[in-house]
């Protein structure tokens, strides 16, 4: 479906976005270079003057900084982060020209993304569903859209990101019940052959989940499914458990920091076999068909894409 150079390009975007909104973090040197402890992890030498320029706004003035965090007012939190990606998809609207289609599907609120220009001829009768980032806890309707408009525009095909119930309010398998539903209904117009899953981040994971929950379930799986920049194992284990919260800006590590939210959609991202028997949720996922997964710097989970290629391989 998706042009492995298009692919690797939005998997770099997919990371980027898990890595701009948090807290405030501990300051950078003037190159740019963070002090973990008594690790010293200086930019790349493969960035671009741009990307480096970017990047070191980003560690010194911070602008995506502030506001409460999920556990203390989940409201304020989402409302500081569609700030955030607001700020990000008005350039995305301009440069890709689509049309959004507010629709509600299986009882599940979704956006319907197509590019103005039309779908592509060989994409009449194929659709990608898009599972948002956010930990869980936010980006309906506006990282959502950060995730499916590059996409729907490029590839001129249709884009249907879904708005799935998230923490805290709703618990597992909430999410993977809606993915499911609206998988299902739209399986009713495009065979599962032509049906692609993809998300970012916790989208990512979530992706993932819901191969594992179709499975569980006897439905079929999709063509192709796109795990970009997340776990598709435990969410623990490995260096980058404990180094990745201060490289994205965080004061804590990024281990401490999941215990500690709300995002808590599934007691799988902690005990997968409770959820997916007893060989996990990497393993039934390996089971699935064609796969991209990605994971980009400051990525919490370069351990866990490991052990899922080896099995996949």
């Amino acid at each position: 479906m998706l042009s492995l150079a298009r692919r690797g390009k939005f998997g770099i975007l997919a990371g980027f976005l898990a890595l701009i909104s948090g807290t405030a973090g501990q300051p950078a040197d003037p190159d740019g270079t963070l002090h973990v402890q008594d690790l010293r992890v200086p930019l790349s030498s493969f960035l671009s003057p741009e990307a480096r320029s970017y990047m070191l706004h980003l560690l010194r003035d911070q602008p995506f900084a502030g506001g409460p965090s999920a556990g203390q007012d989940i409201k304020a939190y989402r409302a500081r982060q569609d700030e955030i990606m607001n700020w990000f998809l008005k350039p995305i609207r301009e440069r890709y020209p689509v049309n959004v289609e507010h629709k509600t599907i299986a009882g599940t609120y979704a956006d319907i993304v197509t590019p103005k220009d039309g779908v592509a001829p060989k994409n009449r009768n194929r659709v990608l569903l898009n599972v948002h980032g956010g930990g869980f806890v936010s980006g309906a309707r506006t990282a959502a859209l950060v995730e499916s408009i590059p996409i729907a525009y490029v590839e001129k095909i249709k884009v249907i990101t879904i708005d799935y119930r998230m923490g805290p309010e709703y618990k597992f398998p909430a999410a993977s019940e809606d993915v499911a539903a609206v998988y299902k209904e739209v399986a009713k117009e495009y065979s599962p052959q032509h049906i692609g899953l993809y998300g970012c981040s916790a989208g990512g994971m979530l992706a993932a989940m819901s191969i594992a929950w179709f499975q569980k379930n006897h439905i079929p799986n999709p063509s192709a499914i796109g795990v970009l920049c997340a776990s598709i194992g435990e969410l623990t284990g490995g260096d980058a458990s404990f180094i990745s919260g201060p490289l994205n800006g965080f004061r804590d590590s990024g281990r401490a920091r999941r215990l500690r939210s709300p995002g808590a959609v599934s007691p799988c991202i902690f005990e997968q076999r409770r959820c997916y028997g007893s060989t996990g949720l990497s393993h039934q996922f390996a089971r699935a068909g064609r796969a991209i997964s990605t994971h980009a710097a400051g990525d919490e989970h370069p351990r866990n894409g490991i052990q899922f290629h080896h099995q996949f391989a």
